[in-house]
């Protein structure tokens, strides 16, 4: 019966964006516009944020869970992998996500975002952090803060990352894979960063999946709400980020820099002013923490 009205209201709709302004400005090909169009209808029936729920005792990764069935199924919007256990869960710039079975929040949301340009792709990144954010400020009054670019930082420990991977359909985003973690009833000693777990700031322990099911409606409302709001979504992430308030030490290459952060510019890299107010865009691998100033 979906695939019936899809391919109906595929036919209709093509006919009538045949010389639409937005696809003749985009200079799309009609192989990419008519996969656009597609993708939009075809999420028009989308389910919920985890209305499909993988749940496994163990795995090597989340997103590696997740991009397997992307390769071999016909994976819905907003489907879930959930894990007990990462047996190699992964962050940014190569680290490893190490937690014991049970303790931590291990998940995977599949997304099909709809025209999101390649360039704009950060955005995403910013909806995951803004949710993470307002999940642990409205259902557990905890004050959190995003250490650009992944990090979940409460009470200047980190407490969550976020490792999204995008696949690309020319210029445009075919589809994402949000990795989330949480440090849930434990948390790792002697990281570089240090660490808390929901757990040692709240008081009580959790069940990984009941954390899951409560983030995903604050993921999803933001989701629909900010991804294409650019104003409001920038608006929202400047509120959330850690280190606008404060001098830090960074290491660009060779040099040892005292700057503090200004924002993050539209392709997703850190904005750093100095004492002097000039300000400066760094890409990740350009730039690096060192710690505070003494």
């Amino acid at each position: 019966m979906y695939n019936g009205v899809k391919k109906c209201f595929f036919f209709f709709f093509r006919c009538f964006t045949r010389h639409s302004f937005f696809l003749t400005r985009c200079k799309v090909t009609h192989s990419t516009r008519d996969w656009l169009i597609l993708r939009c209808f075809a999420n028009l029936a989308q389910m919920a944020f985890g209305d499909t729920l993988f749940r496994l005792e163990s795995l090597d990764s989340t997103n590696n869970y997740a991009a397997t069935l992307l390769r071999s199924a016909d994976v819905a919007q907003g489907t879930v992998v959930l894990s007990q256990f990462q047996e190699a869960g992964r962050g940014q710039r190569g680290k490893v996500w190490q937690a014991s079975p049970g303790s931590a929040l291990l998940m995977s949301v599949v997304l099909f975002p709809n025209a999101l340009a390649a360039d704009r792709q950060f955005a995403l990144s910013q909806v995951v952090s803004i949710s993470l954010v307002e999940f642990l400020k409205t259902r557990f009054a905890l004050k959190a803060s995003v250490k650009w670019p992944n990090d979940l930082l409460c009470n200047d420990a980190k407490l969550a990352g976020v490792l999204i991977e995008n696949s690309l359909r020319g210029t445009w985003v075919e589809h994402s894979i949000v990795g989330i973690g949480m440090n849930l009833n434990e948390h790792p000693e002697g990281t570089a960063l240090k660490s808390t777990s929901l757990s040692a700031e709240v008081g009580q322990r959790f069940v990984p999946e009941d954390v899951c099911k409560a983030l995903l409606p604050v993921l999803e409302r933001n989701y629909q709400l900010l991804l294409y709001n650019d104003s409001l979504r920038e608006t929202r992430y400047r509120e959330c980020l850690w280190g606008t308030d404060r001098w830090l030490k960074y290491r660009a290459g060779e040099d040892e820099l005292q700057a503090r952060v200004a924002g993050v510019d539209a392709r997703g890299q850190l904005v750093l002013e100095f004492p002097n107010g000039n300000t400066r865009s760094f890409a990740m691998q350009d730039v690096q923490l060192m710690g505070e100033l003494l």
